[in-house]
């Protein structure tokens, strides 16, 4: 359910101490052991939003691999990375929700193939200049 009261006692605890720290705290420091521990991975940064991870994430994809484009799933939701604000309109990478471009060709730093559609998915991939792909395990936020 939502709200359950120990975790909203334990939000409202924490809110006490500040909702943002920028340098490390002993909190962050168990966190990233206990993750590490858990899943083995040696370094983690957290966000507060799912736009700020996918930019985090869209920037090292493309430090690592020299490559430009990402690769969204159309009706599928990134939060506010541009890059993802696209569908497929008339056949062709276009903005969605009409949002305006602003004078950007999206194309060149989107592509966008249809949910679950893995013929499609293979073949934008084989243009070698995609650098991530953002996608959601369920479509939750189309229409």
């Amino acid at each position: 359910g939502h709200a359950p009261e120990a975790v909203t006692r334990a939000a409202l605890r924490q809110l006490q101490n500040g909702t943002t720290m920028m340098l490390p705290t002993e909190d962050s420091l168990w966190v990233g052991a206990e993750l590490t521990r858990r899943f083995g991975l040696p370094y983690w940064t957290l966000t507060t939003s799912a736009t700020d991870a996918n930019r985090g994430a869209i920037r090292i994809a493309r430090m690592i691999t020299g490559r430009d484009k990402v690769l969204v799933f159309s009706g599928c939701y990134h939060g506010g990375v541009e890059e993802a604000h696209v569908e497929i309109r008339d056949g062709r990478v276009g903005m969605r929700n009409m949002i305006h471009p602003n004078g950007v060709d999206h194309s060149a730093v989107s592509r966008v193939v249809e949910f679950n559609d893995i013929a499609a998915l293979e073949e934008a991939l084989s243009a070698g200049d995609v650098a991530c792909v953002l996608t959601e395990p369920l479509m939750t936020n189309f229409g």
